[in-house]
């Protein structure tokens, strides 16, 4: 069934307070004030939270550090994962997907909030699965990571390009490792060239991709672009596939993307194929990575040199 804001946050309420087992909460963005919110409104004391804290968005205030704070002082175990674009939450067993992240307007906690759906299902073995072989790429956090984190966000607090900014290389290096499973919101909706010429439009395909891609509305260029596709989810399992698999097709994609998507239901194989052919797009943009060719019958993708 699919829920308003509204709706969503009643049922996550409910859930949230009938919970006696597990509660786990996957969010993007996640403020203060929400997650405060979800732990008081939470019946289960073993909660787990994750967020993708990419440097721009902590600097431009998305997210706030506090939360990690609040999660250690109350022994909840709080994780990144750089690739982060879902929003999730399960409590012993229910699970809510929609787009709302942690935060008062995506929860519908203010009085103006965003326009948010999503939905509700009875998870399955399967499904449980897949999150837990998500959460293995997480780094959970300690005070030691937390510290650096906090001195590099000082550090980039000057920055003239905060949107681009990266943690230095290793500081969350497993947050990187390729993931097993994507869902479909972790995926392109848009081409290169169409994303670049309709950046200022308000079509949702091209604000799920801006905001997939960390890009704010209005002066996005294709380098820009490529640069954050190369540190996106899709690339990264994209990569990884190649670096297994070495050379594969346009339908054998489809096929293994196909298979790897945890929306239930899976999108059908039409939607999956022209999702690929978005893909494809954007890797033959980044022609340092990738290497896209046209065999006699398929086109062809394999990697130039190394992984993302």
């Amino acid at each position: 069934m699919l829920l308003s804001s509204g709706e969503f946050r009643d049922a996550l309420k409910t859930h949230l307070a009938n919970s006696s087992h597990s509660v786990l909460i996957l969010s993007a963005f996640i403020k203060v004030e929400a997650l405060k919110w979800m732990i008081a409104e939470s019946g289960s004391g073993n909660i787990s939270v994750v967020a993708r804290w990419l440097p721009g968005e902590l600097l431009t205030g998305a997210s706030d550090l506090e939360c990690y704070e609040i999660c250690r002082d109350k022994g909840i175990p709080f994780g990144i994962s750089l690739t982060l674009h879902g929003k999730v939450y399960c409590a012993d067993g229910h699970i809510l997907v929609g787009s709302a992240n942690v935060t008062s307007k995506g929860l519908a906690l203010a009085e103006k909030h965003n326009d948010e759906f999503g939905y509700k299902f009875e998870a399955g073995t399967a499904d449980l699965n897949k999150l837990n072989s998500y959460l293995d790429s997480v780094v959970w956090l300690n005070d030691e990571i937390f510290s650096r984190i906090q001195y590099e966000v000082g550090r980039l607090e000057g920055s003239e390009d905060k949107e681009t900014a990266a943690w230095p290389e290793g500081l969350l290096a497993p947050a990187q490792d390729a993931p097993e499973f994507l869902w479909v919101h972790e995926l392109l909706f848009t081409l290169p060239d169409e994303l670049i010429e309709r950046q200022h439009s308000s079509s949702s395909d091209i604000v799920h991709d801006r905001d997939l891609l960390g890009l704010s509305q209005g002066d996005i260029t294709l380098s820009s672009a490529i640069h954050q596709f190369q540190r996106s989810k899709s690339c990264i399992w994209l990569s990884q596939l190649l670096a297994t698999h070495g050379s594969v097709s346009f339908g054998n994609l489809s096929s293994i993307l196909h298979d790897s998507l945890m929306d239930d239901p899976t999108p059908y194989r039409r939607e999956v194929k022209h999702i690929v052919s978005i893909l494809f797009a954007w890797a033959e943009k980044c022609d340092v990575v990738f290497s896209v060719t046209q065999s006699r019958y398929s086109q062809v993708i394999s990697l130039v040199d190394a992984p993302c």
